[in-house]
């Protein structure tokens, strides 16, 4: 790959996967690399799903939450969605371990 785009990215992840010893976690943040490409980096060896979470954002005036997938839910959801089962480290807010 000439360039860095998307498919560069996970070629990279998986190397630093099957470089790195067993002990060391690789990462992936949502915001850094958006949250589709960070959905796939986890089958690429990625162990965690990383990133700011946003609340729950409500209509104006029905107070129906709207769906946001960098919700603790949402991000649930992809890690389900990619064959995994998410856990949540209990101290931090903004991480989502597969």
């Amino acid at each position: 790959s000439t360039e860095a785009a998307g498919l560069h990215r996970l070629w990279c992840l998986a190397a630093a996967r099957l470089a790195l010893p067993e002990g060391v976690r690789v990462e992936v943040r949502h915001d850094l690399v958006s949250i589709r490409l960070a959905q796939i980096a986890l089958g690429f060896g990625v162990d965690t799903f990383a990133g700011p979470l946003e609340s729950d954002r409500k209509l104006p005036l029905a107070g129906v939450t709207r769906p946001d997938e960098a919700t603790r839910e949402g991000i649930a959801t992809l890690i389900r969605a990619a064959g995994l089962r998410p856990t949540f480290e209990p101290n931090s807010n903004d991480r989502a371990a597969s």
